[in-house]
C-alpha cells in the first residue's frame, strides 16, 4: 500500500531532480489516485530549502525519510539528533499528518553511535529505518536494543 520514491541523483531522471516540486507533487497525485501511501525519500535535503517550497510538497507526501547517515558518520550524535529533530519539527509544523522517520546506514558510524542516536530520536519521530546491503543481524540487534 505504499510506494516510495527515492530521489537519489544516481537513480532519479535530471529532470525530475530539477523539478523537485513539480515531480514529488505529481507521484503524490499519482499514488493517491490509486489509493497508495507516498514515502518519499530526499536524495538531499537542502532541495527543501525553504518552507515556500516545501509546504507543497508536505501536502503531496503521507511521510518523509530522512537520510542522516552521512551527518552520524561525520559529524557525529549529536548533530545527527539536532539535525533529525530540526528537519522532524518543520515537517510537523508545515504538515502535521504527515509522517517521518529517520535513516540510518550500517556501517557509517559505529554502532553504539547509531544505537545512541537513534534512541535520542526515536521517541520524536514516527519511524527509524537501518539501511544495510547484508548485515541484516547487525540491523535486528541495533533495532532491538533501540526498542527497549
Amino acid at each position: 500500500r505504499w510506494i516510495g520514491y527515492n530521489m537519489e541523483p544516481a537513480m532519479t531522471p535530471r529532470g525530475e531532480l530539477m523539478g523537485v516540486d513539480q515531480s514529488v507533487v505529481a507521484f503524490g497525485n499519482y499514488c493517491h489516485e490509486h489509493g497508495l501511501k507516498l514515502n518519499w525519500i530526499p536524495g538531499g535535503f537542502r532541495a527543501c530549502d525553504d518552507d515556500a517550497r516545501l509546504g507543497p510538497i508536505l501536502q503531496a507526501v503521507d511521510e518523509v525519510v530522512l537520510q542522516l547517515q552521512h551527518e552520524l558518520q561525520n559529524q557525529g550524535v549529536e548533530t545527527f539528533v539536532k539535525i533529525a529533530r530540526e528537519r522532524t519539527a518543520r515537517i510537523k509544523k508545515l504538515n502535521p499528518k504527515v509522517e517521518v522517520s529517520v535513516q540510518a546506514v550500517i556501517g557509517r558510524g559505529s554502532r553504539e553511535d547509531l544505537v545512541k542516536g537513534l534512541k535520542s530520536i526515536a521517541p520524536e519521530v514516527d519511524g527509524l529505518t537501518l539501511w544495510t546491503m547484508s548485515d541484516t543481524d547487525a540491523v535486528r540487534e541495533i533495532l532491538g536494543v533501540v526498542r527497549k
